[in-house]
């Protein structure tokens, strides 16, 4: 095939995908006036144009058309399209632009919450062993000093943590903050000399401190409890993938 030819040949089967992939995006299918409206603990999965792999697979949905599906107020198509029905779709998640840290993000979603009778909400940390030594800080999350108030107000929106998922061990890592070499599994990044970070919230991405793991977050959190009376890292536990 000559090198005109096989370009053409892209461009036509480029074409003929498109079509193809334009006819599917119109399938809808709506979810079923029973389906659950109080979504707890992976009762529904809904994924959003954010996530990679299902934007793969025909994922179109923003965010926020997936955060009003959750209050009940849209059916989602088959390969995620949308068709509103009515209802409160007021309020939208709040991402990194509007909160800087967790203690942000509670505090709007408070505000939030304390608008209507029937809200409440937590907040689940996710893949500690990529937070720079934050995590699990003698430092809050805005790296001032915990106070009693602060803490308190933290674990009570903030109460699990994923001790293990597809990124890896989050629960422990040999060699930082402890000698048990069943701690050397399913480490990220795998290497044995892992780079690390300088101090917390320092350093390039994937690097390594004590205070990037659940175990060592729990000990921090016995020392903060017995200084000012509560403990901010108190937590139960989540594995996902």
């Amino acid at each position: 095939m000559s090198g005109i030819n096989r370009v053409l040949f892209i461009i036509t089967l480029a074409i003929v995908v498109g079509s193809c992939h334009s006819e599917q995006h119109h399938h809808q299918v709506d979810v079923p006036t029973t389906a659950p409206r109080d979504i707890f603990f992976g009762d529904v999965h809904s994924h959003t144009v954010a996530s990679t792999d299902a934007t793969a697979l025909d994922t179109f949905t923003t965010v926020e058309e997936q955060f009003a599906f959750a209050r009940g107020s849209v059916s989602v198509a088959y390969n995620g399209e949308l068709v509103y029905r009515g209802g409160n779709t007021s309020g939208f998640p709040y991402g990194y632009t509007q909160a800087r840290s967790v203690h942000d993000l509670i505090r709007l979603v408070d505000r939030e919450c304390n608008r209507k009778t029937d809200c409440d909400y937590l907040l689940i940390d996710h893949n500690p062993i990529q937070s720079k030594g934050t995590r699990f800080s003698m430092l809050d999350k805005n790296g001032k000093p915990w106070t009693r108030e602060s803490a308190r107000a933290y674990i009570n929106r903030a109460p699990l943590v994923e001790i293990f998922q597809n990124k890896g061990n989050q629960e422990c890592r040999t060699g930082f903050g402890n000698d048990d070499p069943f701690c050397n599994f399913e480490n990220v990044p795998a290497r044995p000399d892992p780079v690390l970070c300088p101090s917390p919230g320092q350093g390039g991405y994937g690097c390594v401190m004590a205070s990037n793991y659940v175990r060592n977050g729990l000990k921090i959190g016995l020392l903060l409890q017995e200084s000012i009376g509560a403990n901010p890292y108190k937590k139960g536990f989540i594995a996902a993938t």
